[in-house]
């Protein structure tokens, strides 16, 4: 892997001196787009260029040319304003020629007006997404662990607790600062489900308003191919890129909608979307061209999503008797805010969920998610969010209530301050412990060599006058439209171990193939004193062990309660032929024990705890469309674990079929044989089927029904058979 590490910065050593700012790509060449900046139309030239990707030819609008990224950065934030999807790209062979006439023609002294097409951005095809179209992202895992894969063997919660690595700054989109999902991430779920996947990972941005994450998902499943998803896609990217302030990007894609799907219910939504964009636009008729921003006309926007979802599961055993394992009701709401007037972006965003209990003895639970405000200064110099959070970038993880600060100094330099109190849900309790507070210093450069991008960064938390994390660490990105490269850095000075590293490597492979390796190394939980308190009865705070224990003694207590886990896994997709898609994967994993603690004095005795040793996992699959009908989705996968203390091997089998405009119907069957190294064995049979109805724009429902049919076998009891069901009801309500 360091091998790899230094090879891809000897690539980006290499790199083409000029660069090229691409405002669009589309399957007919529609010429150049007028700038309304005069300085940068004077500077440079918008030209357009034929270039071939997988044997189709496409035509990328571009302006150009720039010496350095820096300069084309510094470019870049005043063509957004007239293009918010505009992105950098290296000059290409294809682009030789025109290099060469400018440079000849624009000597620096006097630069020349170029001769330009006038095209108007209303009038620019749609975008079609390509593989540069994604140049701009970053590669990184989520990183979920069950009892069936190859991680730890306790489910981690990666929403809600510091485990989440993923939710750290780890993508930067162009759009936004926010955090998006990576190629890895829908990689890593692809050897599952694929199409299915990503379109639920792409709601749940939308509802979450990771806008720049729901665009780049809808992208990949519309580069997939012809699928059961793909108008339902192509709506949905208009409605992100909408309510992510990119107005021209969104009215392109609804126009693209209406050209491919022009009747039914679904198309007159579409048209009510557009004409309002239009109508804004048309706000007065001789600044069609200017973008909202351009004119600083104040721009409100209310959105949001209301949901309840009931979940019930009931197992029977083989004499008939039942028990309710769990029973419960799930009421959300996510409203948002957004104020725009050219100048300042402004933003608030509230999340919160009630789960009621209805089985006896439980409790229920009630947490604000989300509870923030935030800002945008004109040009992007100072950035800000204030507020119940997610961790963004600077080795903050997990929630947070406090603040995080951003200042830009220049296109290419921006210093961070992120501080605050750690938020931890447990159950119906709400860990929020004004003892316990942490302040990180962060460094973000820009382009600090061609095509990468870096982070540095220190932390200090604090918990009851004592040292809980102290740490420093960087994240470096490396973006090219064939490649990616991203690692992550922590490093504890308190302990003065390697705290995590995290390394992610993306290639884009002829026939629209794919691999992706990803290697992980960190300690579970997080290198931190207060995991000292793990285990421990009569004591709920830091002060009251250091009452007794000195720092030393605590973190050697900590020590004893922190395991290493160890990854290695990569995944390869490529599509066989039209409508078929394959895709295989492999993996292996440790989770290192932990200590015993005994015998000391006003500490409770705590149990080693088994490591995993090595976990290994393979699988394979196929995804094909329109099989059986018209825009189908059939999935095929099988899976071989071997675990901690079993093997196992599933086979899974799933469709889904789109009956008229409203309704989907996704039957499911699973199959899974499990054999323990004790001589027990175990054999599961689930199928389930999910139905999801649309009655509008606004409501959806959905359901899901799942049987599992469950026999267990030892060497010295008779064969045990039980029964369960599950059921998901539930709806979304959409303003």
């Amino acid at each position: 892997m360091f091998a790899l590490f230094l090879w891809l910065i000897s690539t980006a050593a290499h790199a083409l001196d000029y660069y090229a700012i691409n405002i669009g790509s589309s399957l007919q060449d529609s010429g150049s787009v007028v700038l309304q900046d005069q300085e940068l139309a004077q500077k440079y030239i918008a030209y357009s260029i034929k270039t071939d990707i997988n044997g189709i030819s496409r035509y990328r609008q571009r302006i150009g040319f720039f010496a350095s990224r820096d300069e084309a950065r510094a470019a870049l934030e005043k063509v957004r304003l007239q293009i918010p999807g505009a992105w950098i790209d290296k000059t290409s062979p294809e682009e030789e020629s025109t290099l060469n006439n400018w440079l000849a023609n624009s000597p620096a002294s006097l630069p020349v007006v170029p001769v330009m097409v006038p095209v108007a951005i209303s009038q620019l095809p749609a975008p079609i997404p390509d593989a540069a179209t994604t140049a701009d992202t970053t590669t990184v895992p989520e990183t979920k662990a069950t009892a069936n894969t190859t991680g730890p063997k306790t489910t981690l919660d990666t929403s809600d607790t510091t485990t989440d690595l993923a939710a750290s700054d780890s993508t930067i989109a162009p759009e936004a600062s926010a955090s998006d999902t990576s190629e890895a991430q829908q990689a890593t779920n692809l050897h599952n489900n694929r199409l299915e996947k990503l379109m639920i990972d792409a709601k749940a941005a939308l509802i979450e308003k990771d806008y720049s994450r729901a665009i780049q998902i809808y992208n990949r499943v519309l580069t997939l191919g012809e699928s059961a998803y793909k108008q339902e896609a192509q709506e949905f990217i208009g409605v992100a890129r909408e309510r992510n302030g990119q107005l021209a990007h969104a009215t392109a894609e609804y126009k693209k909608y209406l050209e491919l799907y022009p009747a039914g219910e679904d198309a007159d939504r579409v048209r009510q979307r557009l004409t309002g964009l239009l109508t804004a636009a048309d706000s007065p008729k001789a600044k069609m061209k200017i973008s909202a921003e351009k004119q600083k006309v104040p721009y409100w926007d209310f959105f949001g999503t209301a949901f309840q979802f009931y979940d019930r599961n009931t197992i029977t055993s083989a004499n008939g008797d039942s028990v309710v394992a769990s029973s419960s009701l799930a009421t959300g709401i996510n409203y948002n805010s957004r104020y725009m007037d050219g100048d300042y972006k402004m933003r608030t965003s509230f999340s919160a969920l009630h789960t009621y209990d209805f089985v006896a003895g439980e409790t229920d639970d009630t947490r604000i998610n989300e509870l923030y405000f935030d800002m945008i200064s004109p040009e992007q110099i100072i950035e800000t969010r204030a507020g119940r959070q997610k961790g963004r970038s600077s080795g903050v993880v997990g929630r947070f209530d406090g603040v995080d600060v951003g200042y830009r100094f220049s296109p290419s330099h921006q210093v961070k301050l992120i501080a605050g109190y750690p938020v931890e849900f447990s159950g119906s309790t709400v860990a929020h412990e004004t003892d316990k507070y942490f302040y990180s210093i962060g460094y973000n450069w820009t382009g600090f060599l061609p095509d990468w991008d870096a982070n540095f960064f220190s932390l200090q938390q604090i918990a009851d006058g004592i040292t809980d994390r102290e740490e420093i660490g960087f994240e470096l990105r490396y973006r090219t439209p064939e490649q990616s490269f991203f690692t992550m850095l922590d490093y504890s000075t308190a302990f003065g171990e390697i705290n995590y590293l995290t390394m992610v490597y993306n290639r884009r492979l002829p026939h629209e193939a794919s691999l992706d390796i990803i290697a992980d190394y960190r300690k579970s939980p997080f290198l931190a004193t207060s995991s000292s308190l793990q285990g421990q009865t009569g004591v709920s705070t830091m002060g009251d062990l250091a009452a007794t224990l000195t720092e030393e003694q605590l973190a050697e207590l900590a020590l004893d309660r922190t395991g290493l886990y160890k990854s290695l896994t990569a995944l390869y997709t490529r599509n066989i032929k039209k409508n078929l898609d394959f895709n295989a994967d492999i993996s292996v994993s440790n989770l290192s024990g932990t200590d015993a603690t005994t015998g000391i004095a006003g500490v409770t005795d705590v149990p080693p705890q088994e490591g995993t040793g090595n976990e290994y996992s393979y699988g394979a699959g196929l995804v094909s469309s329109s099989m059986l009908m018209e825009n189908d989705l059939n999935i095929v996968n099988i899976r071989i674990s071997q675990l901690f203390n079993s093997d196992v091997l599933s086979l899974t089998g799933s469709s889904k079929y789109r009956l008229r405009q409203d309704w989907r119907v996704g039957p499911k069957l699973r199959w899974e044989t499990r054999n323990y190294d004790d001589g027990r064995s175990s054999d599961k049979l689930s199928p389930s089927v999910r139905v999801e109805y649309r009655q509008n724009k606004n409501w959806q429902f959905e359901s899901e029904i799942t049987y599992e049919s469950k026999s267990s076998t030892s060497e010295t009891a008779a064969t045990q058979k039980e029964s369960s069901y599950f059921i998901h009801l539930g709806y979304f309500y959409i303003f």
